[in-house]
């Protein structure tokens, strides 16, 4: 049996992505963040954080980091952390040069691969590396720990799938899936999610029992299993459960002529599934209908074991809003995060975002209602994910471009967007937060914590970029990053 941790890895290569990149930036500054709203308003539950609350603590400190890549455009999408014997990189491949893991290289075949890779968790060296697909699209857009060892996988594709197994054929046009994999990176099902139209399955997460909980977006029709849900125009929403093995239990569509979409699932300890996402026009998840301001609204809504609803809430004004992920503590307290302009209230009175969108990360309680709202970046950012820790110390991270705040007073991005990694605290005042960037355009994608809570985060960079005293230089476009930060 191997007794040393590894890193799960999900790694997109964008073809045309992000600019190139310039001139490398010296040891990052402290990040911090505006002031969280608690219950009572500015200055409430959570208001130690940010302007006129207590120091930083120490935290975050550069265990070590490392880029994958080549010539060409690649960027980190998503990142996770297993046990022994638990390991595997997914991702997307578009560019004639591939993807380098030391002395392994990969290269696609079709329009766009996929491909996985495994680091060690001591020291990032690379484990393994591989190829999936053919020729046709097939692409990766939620990974998970499947709580045994293995992987879940969401995505989309065309034409063929494959992920070492049987090829399957999609049923017209793209078509979502579902597909879960051991420690090895070796198929062990995979479920197409497909139909007449567009469908894509964009979250994923088990129970501690094993269940599964998929959701995503689709136009037309759908197939799940013994189920055919049909759309009623633009994008609807789908949710869908399956045992270990695959076995499809239940599947509910939800939406009307606008569109709407899933973004992100999480479970928590009762096997209840937690959904984020955004919607224009009316949205009736099976509580009181939720009708959209004005452009994408957010919503966030719970089920039961058995798909009924528990409740549901909606956040936004005329402007624009979206969820991006989604996580639950061990109470029950649901954490969710996304980008906003305009403003949005979470609960805890509005907060305005700049000429460009804002991060937006609130904590509900385990029936919706508003425990701490905070904002990142009011001139500009983007969420790649967020996760909650044993503790209940949430994990965001992302790219902000302009000004944000700092604990000792405002700093500034080195070029374009740079990278933020924040923690905090219950409240939702910060423990920690760092910036790593140079002029080009790095961006923080993913975000896991292992269970001795070390934090690992993946992303794109461009040009050269310092990490701690760790220098990473990247080659022609965007390459990822992976570092390790202490706690």
């Amino acid at each position: 049996m191997l007794t040393q941790n590894y890193i799960i890895i999900v790694i997109t290569t964008v073809f045309g992505g992000v600019v190139l990149g310039g001139a490398a930036l010296g040891c990052a500054p402290d990040l911090s963040l505006s002031a969280a709203t608690g219950s009572g308003g500015a200055g409430g539950a959570g208001g130690s954080g940010g302007e006129g609350g207590r120091a930083p603590q120490s935290g975050g400190e550069v265990q070590w980091a490392r880029a994958l890549g080549g010539d060409g455009e690649q960027a980190g999408a998503s990142v996770a952390v297993a046990d022994d014997r638990s390991a595997a990189l997914l991702g997307r491949l578009t560019e004639a040069e591939g993807v380098a893991l030391d002395d392994e290289r990969v290269t696609p075949i079709g329009v766009e691969n996929v491909f996985w890779a495994r680091l060690a968790a001591s020291d990032g060296a690379g484990l393994g590396l591989k190829r999936f697909g053919a020729f046709d699209p097939q692409i990766v857009n939620g990974l998970a720990t499947d709580g045994n060892e293995g992987l879940l996988v969401a995505g989309e594709f065309s034409g063929k799938l494959e992920f070492g197994g049987a090829p399957r054929t999609s049923a017209g046009g793209r078509d979502g899936y579902v597909a879960r994999l051991d420690a090895e990176g070796r198929e062990l099902w995979l479920q197409p999610l497909g139909g007449i139209g567009f469908q894509a399955a964009t979250g994923v997460a088990a129970s501690a029992t094993g269940r599964i909980v998929v959701t995503g977006r689709f136009s037309g029709a759908l197939s799940l299993g013994k189920d055919r849900l049909q759309s009623a125009g633009g994008s609807d929403v789908f949710v869908a459960s399956f045992e270990a093995d695959g076995t499809p239990l239940w599947s509910e569509r939800f939406g009307d002529g606008f569109d709407q979409q899933a973004r992100a699932v999480a479970m928590d300890e009762l096997g209840n599934a937690i959904v984020v996402g955004d919607f224009a026009g009316t949205l009736d998840l099976g509580g009181d209908p939720l009708k959209s301001a004005g452009d994408l609204d957010v919503f966030v809504a719970s089920f039961d074991a058995l798909g009924k609803h528990r409740w549901s809430r909606r956040f936004g004004d005329a402007g624009l809003q979206r969820a991006r992920a989604v996580a639950v503590d061990g109470a029950g307290n649901v954490i969710v995060g996304g980008e906003f302009g305009g403003a949005i209230d979470l609960g805890g009175g509005p907060r305005v975002a700049g000429a460009r969108p804002a991060v937006f990360v609130a904590k509900l309680d385990a029936r919706g209602g508003h425990l701490y709202s905070r904002v990142i970046g009011e001139e500009g950012a983007t969420l790649g994910q967020l996760l909650v820790d044993g503790t209940g110390d949430v994990l965001v991270a992302g790219g902000f471009r302009g000004e944000a705040s700092l604990a000792e007073g405002p700093v500034t991005s080195a070029g374009d967007d740079d990278v933020f990694v924040a923690k905090l605290d219950p409240e939702g005042g910060y423990r920690w937060s760092h910036r790593f960037g140079g002029a080009g355009a790095d961006r923080a994608t993913g975000v896991a914590i292992d269970r001795e809570r070390q934090v690992f985060v993946t992303g794109a960079f461009t040009g050269k970029v310092m990490f701690g005293e760790k220098q990473l230089e990247g080659g022609e476009g965007t390459d990822v990053f992976v570092t390790k930060l202490s706690p």
